[in-house]
């Protein structure tokens, strides 16, 4: 099988009960269930919280919640290996039999089911075991600076400060929007080599801050009218 697995936690301190927060009128975990649904390449969208209130409201647009996730693995300090590991462990005492996971996180509502689609052929056709989603720097690090104390900065590499920045490398860091994994006797095969998708800045609004949900509704809304 080939399944969706969307964590959602109830705690979060920064932005209270993101996951259930209301944007243009459907709780943030609802859009991102119904992309996964709308891209018709799973069989199984699983969603993984410690909260009864989140999983009423996601069984009610077809998410599956065979179980409440234990509070040890719910916590500030709790992993996305974490969870994925109790979900596996779930998944073998219910014999269930994976080929694939996509991790999916709640929040990524920006993603398209045309995005999904193509990584999910991308992950298919790639030797590699793990794909994850990935965006540019907004400036290169080559003229990334370090503080220095008492109100000064200095450059990490002085010879990059007089270049274009056009004539500098491009790096990429993870996008935190959702990840490709294939499985092996329900476990993640682990290995260095993975491959990626690439994501426009736009698509790749971390929700950690209030100003971060603001930008997140403006993007959605966008993505709604271009339709």
């Amino acid at each position: 099988m080939n399944v969706c697995l969307i964590p959602a936690r109830s705690g979060s301190k920064r932005i209270k009960n993101k996951n259930i927060l209301k944007i243009d009128n459907k709780p943030i975990i609802n859009w991102t269930i119904q992309t996964a649904k709308n891209s018709n390449i799973f069989d199984v969208i699983y969603v993984s919280t410690d909260s009864r209130k989140i999983s009423n409201i996601v069984k009610k647009v077809g998410a599956k919640v065979p179980f409440l996730r234990p509070k040890r693995y719910s916590s500030d300090k709790s992993t996305d290996e974490d969870v994925m590991s109790h979900f596996l462990r779930y998944a073998k005492k219910e014999k269930i039999q994976l080929y694939s996971i996509c991790y999916f996180y709640p929040t990524s509502i920006l993603i398209t089911e045309k995005i999904l689609i193509k990584s999910f052929k991308k992950f298919k056709k790639s030797k590699a075991n793990y794909l994850l989603s990935i965006c540019s720097y907004s400036a290169p690090l080559d003229i990334a600076m370090k503080s220095k104390g008492e109100g000064l900065v200095e450059f990490l590499n002085f010879k990059y400060s007089r270049k274009r920045t056009q004539d500098m490398k491009k790096y990429y860091h993870d996008a935190g929007q959702f990840y490709w994994f294939k499985v092996k006797d329900y476990k993640i095969i682990k290995n260095k080599k993975f491959n990626y998708f690439y994501l426009d800045k736009k698509m790749s609004v971390d929700v950690d801050t209030k100003e971060d949900l603001e930008m997140l509704k403006i993007l959605h809304k966008n993505k709604i009218k271009s339709k």
